[in-house]
């Protein structure tokens, strides 16, 4: 198994300032992570892992980054698959979490995908992805023979493994306890 590296690592709180986004706590019994850019404020489980918790933060972070994009625009005006943002939203989280010299220094150290997950504390799904869309420019960084030797496959599956609701999605049951969790984080600070 890999040794978790003590070197700077994505932090999502460092990155929520930097956006001035708040990050909020709440006990909802599923796993998930709720964007709500009306407060700029993101809520997120209590009881998910620490990868799970870190993937789901980097996620609804990266929400925050493209809250403003064409793409967001176009999809809250029904002219935009919510897939669409959410593929968008993924590939920059994965990139958030983890930058290329990052991949490059796990890929050197390192022959298993799950190694390398590890090693930089992200599920394994998320290298793959992350391997599967790297830019041109990124592909002339990582060797050849680093790439070569790793055992991941082009097919890797969308990883996030808690749910994300970032429009005003009425319905949902989670959605109505909103207001009153961000009352009481508001409360809080």
């Amino acid at each position: 198994m890999a040794s978790r590296r003590a070197s700077k690592r994505y932090d999502a709180p460092v990155q929520a300032a930097k956006l001035d986004v708040t990050i909020g706590h709440v006990g909802f019994a599923a796993p998930i992570v709720i964007w709500q850019p009306k407060f700029r404020a993101i809520l997120v489980t209590a009881d998910l892992t620490t990868v799970d918790r870190r993937e789901a933060l980097a996620h609804a972070l990266a929400h925050a980054q493209l809250e403003h994009s064409e793409t967001v625009r176009k999809a809250r005006a029904g002219r935009e698959s919510r897939q669409t943002v959410e593929l968008r939203v993924y590939e920059l989280a994965c990139r958030n979490l983890i930058p290329i010299a990052d991949l490059r220094d796990a890929l050197a150290r390192y022959t298993t995908v799950e190694d390398v997950a590890d090693w930089l504390q992200v599920s394994p799904d998320t290298v793959r992805y992350r391997l599967h869309h790297l830019s041109r420019t990124e592909r002339r960084v990582l060797p050849p023979e680093i790439l070569n030797r790793l055992d991941w496959y082009a097919d890797a599956k969308y990883p996030l493994q808690v749910s994300c609701i970032w429009t005003n999605s009425e319905p949902l049951p989670v959605y109505r306890k909103l207001p009153e969790a961000l009352r009481q984080l508001r409360q809080s600070q």
